[in-house]
């Protein structure tokens, strides 16, 4: 579920002016737009086809391996891809720090070399290599303080700042290893991020998809604040009806909000598509509309014990919803008033990034 802030970052430099060679040729420009546009589909083919049309011009360009970089993006679990794609990354970040070696002043170097960073520190993040996403976070930052300067003159950057103030200050509280390591960053600020992402969905054009990705993620995952989730879940859904990920959360919303019907066609495409993780998402999903749509533990439970050993014998997926199912079935045991195993359950839903779920989990325990 990475794919999407690749895409925006490259959509920013279109938006960018300045006297690098891809931002005055308009023509390459168009393609990389085009490129773009096809990868937010999911038209992995005709986007391959835009790409090879800047091979001639751009091979030698940061651009080019950036861009093949992103059709692996849905391909991360398997070994061999994401070897590929971190080759690819590095390519693209040798292409762009020696162009900063020759002008340390040039835009589009910067934020190249700002793009295959940020992109390195979320992989390593996905992979739970926290201090060396870190180390690519620190990288990043320096390129991070200068957006702070152009969020007036191009409001595009409103997604960079938005995110590092919200995160700075999340990812510390949810992931408590990296607390000693992240004091050289800035301190940033949740309620200002916020701001920031929500007013770059109603005034940018490239990066809006992804503020909307991101203000929904946040507001459903860490701030609880389900009628704003759906709200932001339903305009990204509306916007890009073939995006599995907005389809996601858009169905998470719905359940959130106790629209459990009109959720269940979404959670029923989820589950017969073809992509492992989404279809796993999806288990997740009924077992929680069987647990609270139908009050029906038995069937819950069996969607919830499904999707974890979908998790088990897949565990490159990405485990962002197993401690729905954790937290599911440590319920359903505590009905049954199995509390010893229930606790364990809860237990292991403490790992999870929900906030929701680790204060859930939180009050049982400390209730035993």
């Amino acid at each position: 579920m990475i794919k999407n802030i690749i895409v925006t970052l490259v959509f920013s430099l279109i938006c960018l002016s300045g006297s690098a060679q891809l931002l005055e040729d308009e023509e390459a420009k168009t393609t990389v737009k085009a490129a773009l546009d096809k990868i937010y589909n999911n038209e992995e083919v005709k986007a391959k086809a835009e790409i090879v049309k800047l091979k001639d011009k751009y091979g030698k360009h940061a651009i080019y391996p950036l861009l093949n970089s992103m059709l692996l993006l849905d391909k991360l679990h398997l070994e061999e891809k994401a070897k590929k794609y971190m080759a690819l990354l590095d390519h693209a970040e040798m292409l762009s720090e020696g162009k900063l070696k020759k002008d340390e002043d040039d835009i589009e170097a910067m934020f190249f070399a700002m793009t295959t960073h940020s992109y390195k520190a979320l992989f390593h993040s996905e992979q739970k290599n926290y201090l060396k996403a870190v180390g690519e976070a620190q990288k990043t930052y320096k390129y991070i303080k200068k957006a702070y300067e152009l969020t007036d003159e191009f409001p595009e950057f409103l997604l960079s700042v938005g995110l590092y103030n919200y995160y700075r200050v999340q990812y510390p509280e949810t992931h408590p290893a990296v607390k000693p390591f992240v004091g050289i960053f800035k301190d940033g600020n949740k309620a200002l991020g916020l701001k920031q992402l929500e007013k770059c969905v109603e005034v940018t054009t490239f990066t809006r998809p992804e503020a909307l990705s991101y203000i929904t993620h946040i507001y459903l995952k860490y701030e609880d604040e389900y009628k704003k989730g759906l709200k932001y879940a339903e305009i990204a859904f509306n916007d890009f009806p073939n995006n599995p990920y907005f389809k996601t959360r858009y169905a998470e919303g719905l359940l959130r909000n106790k629209k459990y019907s009109k959720a269940l066609s979404f959670i029923e495409e989820l589950i017969n598509g073809s992509d492992t993780l989404y279809s796993t998402v999806g288990l997740v999903f009924r077992g929680y509309y069987y647990e609270f749509g139908e009050k029906d533990d038995e069937k819950a439970a069996k969607c919830y014990a499904k999707a974890l050993d979908n998790y088990e014998e897949y565990p490159s997926l990405d485990q962002e919803y197993a401690c729905w199912c954790h937290i599911g079935l440590a319920r359903i045991l505590e009905r049954k008033g199995q509390t010893k195993q229930a606790e364990e359950l809860y237990k292991e839903a403490l790992d999870g990034g929900y906030e929701s779920i680790r204060k859930e989990a939180k009050k049982f325990l400390k209730e035993q």
